[in-house]
């Protein structure tokens, strides 16, 4: 899950990009079922070295790019694949959200809290 949402990272980074760009994200249901699903075979192989630094390394370049959007980008408005119209803000959200939302069935799986 760490790897995953490293990778994420990275894509909400991509997307806002592709918004600010005046592109629509074409990304479908399916497809990003199938992404995970490869995603997840890569992961599981790769060193948990890897894997932190790269969660680390993301998490703060997002977190830069995130809090670097005016008020004006925040509000524009591009087509996101299945999720419909949708504004910069709304991608950023995304981006707040998954994290936390991926912790939280972490946090459930292993029976016990995490800091």
């Amino acid at each position: 899950m760490f790897d995953h949402i490293a990778q994420v990272n990275a894509d909400v980074v991509r997307w806002i990009n592709e918004f600010l760009g005046g592109r629509r994200v074409e990304l479908t249901r399916e497809a990003l079922t199938q992404r995970n699903a490869d995603h997840a075979q890569r992961a599981a192989v790769r060193p948990r070295e890897e894997t932190l630094a790269d969660l680390k390394t993301s998490s703060a370049r997002t977190s830069e790019f995130l809090r670097s959007l005016t008020d004006e980008q925040l509000t524009v408005m591009q087509e996101w694949g299945f999720a419909g119209t949708q504004n910069v803000g709304w991608v950023a959200g995304v981006g707040l959200s998954h994290p936390a939302a991926h912790l939280k069935n972490i946090k459930d799986a292993l029976g016990r809290s995490l800091p």
